[in-house]
């Protein structure tokens, strides 16, 4: 406190009786000062300032300070206040809400962040789930597919070899039937032959007896 009044000091004398200055401050922490009509303490106070309010120094004069803020609804006022009340940081306690406001911020976001978390974690399962199972079916549609594939060949095959034994037994029927008719052939010459044979055999011996009856 006594640094920040030695500090205090040295800026009042530097800048005492300079026209036109003006800076912002800050009534210090933890207090309610007595703002006065004229800088000296015998004044009575005309209003208070409570800790953290914002001012606006518009002159030093000593260990006074002339200073003017804008009140509520009463607008702009004007007065005198030790400046040893005074600082240029901003009050601890604004500060602390701040980081509270912003702690409350971050919390709320990191909750919000969670639940996008959350949910885009609940998307991904579906998104497995679903990738999954167009797997496996695609899985199963290949294995069908080589299967079918498969049963192509053969049917193709089974096919080929069909009507090579269709084309063999066709051959063999019509070989069979050249032969049948060959044969039958054969036998029908054979019998013709045998029969004319015959006739010769009997003509030739029906000679003969009528030689011998024509003899005797």
């Amino acid at each position: 406190m006594k640094y920040l009044l030695m500090i205090t000091l040295v800026i009042s004398v530097c800048l005492a009786g300079s026209p036109g200055w003006s800076s912002k401050a800050y009534v210090t922490d933890s207090l309610t000062i007595g703002l006065r009509a004229e800088p000296n303490i015998e004044n009575n106070s005309i209003d208070f300032l409570s800790s953290g309010q914002m001012i606006e120094v518009l002159d030093m004069q000593g260990d006074w300070s002339h200073i003017q803020y804008e009140k509520e609804g009463q607008g702009t006022q004007s007065g005198w206040i030790l400046s040893r009340y005074l600082m240029s940081r901003l009050p601890w306690e604004i500060q602390a809400n701040s980081i509270k406001e912003n702690n409350t911020r971050l919390v709320k976001e990191l909750e919000e962040t969670k639940k996008e978390l959350k949910e885009a974690a609940h998307r991904a399962d579906i998104v497995e789930t679903k990738l999954n199972k167009l797997t496996a079916e695609l899985q199963e549609s290949e294995d069908e597919y080589t299967a079918l594939k498969e049963e192509s060949f053969d049917y193709i095959r089974l096919k080929t070899a069909y009507e090579a034994m269709k084309n063999n037994v066709d051959h063999l029927t019509k070989e069979n039937e050249t032969l049948n008719a060959s044969q039958m052939n054969r036998w029908i010459m054979t019998g013709a032959l045998i029969l004319l044979c015959g006739l010769l055999l009997g003509l030739l011996l029906g000679r003969q007896e009528k030689k011998r009856k024509t003899y005797y």
